[in-house]
């Protein structure tokens, strides 16, 4: 693997419920570890409640962590993170609705961005907009709709677009693409692929859909109840899985051939 862009080591995260005799610990992340190349896009997948998103809030900068330690490009990555840290991982969220203002239209959104950070001169501020618009394949006519007149599968592309705005060098994408249709999740896991590619940009891609994981993903790590259970190439993996959890979760996939061997929704994999 070539040089790690981001690299987590040992993360814990406990949550603390209740009060008196009711009070309990909630482990979310059991000494989780690992690590996104450059360039790279590494899948993390697992079932709801595996401790996915909270890995995701973790390397964004949203969550706190009990132990641990972060790495970006070699040097430490601080719970309070400087205006360069947060500029440089970039997280996508599962809804892209709930995610952007409905009162303001795409050009105010990125251009809030743009000088907020101080990406462009204030002069370029409307090219810039436009070349985003390029970069995500939307037409510039769409810089002044509003996301209420958009498609889920366009509000998640302008969502893209923010986050690409201050130039990130690693995108978490959380559930980026499980709110949308079938047809319109191969076209934004295709953006993304290409956003790779023309800008050498890192993803770690966070899903429950191992279709779509195969189809994006350079590596993939899987998570269950906190703990990363397997952690290898994707064909790989695809092809033999080691754990029993991913040859269950492998087994959820439905097929061409015939109807799901087993179902996600219906208790723990892990357990079956």
């Amino acid at each position: 693997m070539t040089e790690a862009l981001l690299t987590a080591e040992d993360m814990v995260v406990r949550f603390h419920t209740g009060h008196g005799k009711s009070a309990s610990t909630i482990t979310a992340l059991n000494k989780v570890s690992l690590e996104v190349a450059r360039g790279e896009v590494l899948g993390l997948v697992g079932e709801s409640g595996s401790g996915k998103s909270t890995m995701a809030r973790v390397i964004s900068g949203l969550q706190s962590y009990t132990e641990g330690s972060l790495r970006f490009a070699g040097q430490p990555l601080d719970l309070k993170r400087n205006k360069k840290d947060r500029r440089a991982i970039q997280m996508v969220f599962q809804d892209p609705y709930a995610s952007l203002d409905p009162r303001m239209t795409v050009r105010q959104t990125i251009s809030e961005v743009l000088r907020v950070h101080a990406i462009v001169p204030p002069g370029e501020v409307g090219k810039r907009c436009e070349e985003l618009m390029d970069l995500v394949q939307l037409p510039t006519r769409i810089l002044d709709s509003r996301p209420g007149g958009m498609s889920g599968g366009q509000r998640q592309r302008i969502a893209i677009a923010r986050a690409l705005a201050v130039n990130p060098e690693l995108l978490v994408a959380d559930e980026a693409v499980s709110a949308l249709d079938v047809s319109v999740q191969a076209g934004v896991v295709n953006l993304l692929s290409d956003l790779r590619a023309e800008l050498g940009l890192s993803i770690l891609f966070i899903a429950h859909d191992l279709a779509v994981v195969r189809t994006l993903c350079d590596r993939v790590a899987v998570i269950y109840h906190g703990d990363i259970v397997e952690q290898r190439n994707c064909l790989d993996l695809f092809d033999d899985p080691h754990d029993d959890y991913t040859k269950r979760l492998l087994g959820a996939v439905p097929r061409l051939d015939g109807p799901r061997a087993s179902s996600l929704g219906q208790g723990s994999l892990r357990g079956r």
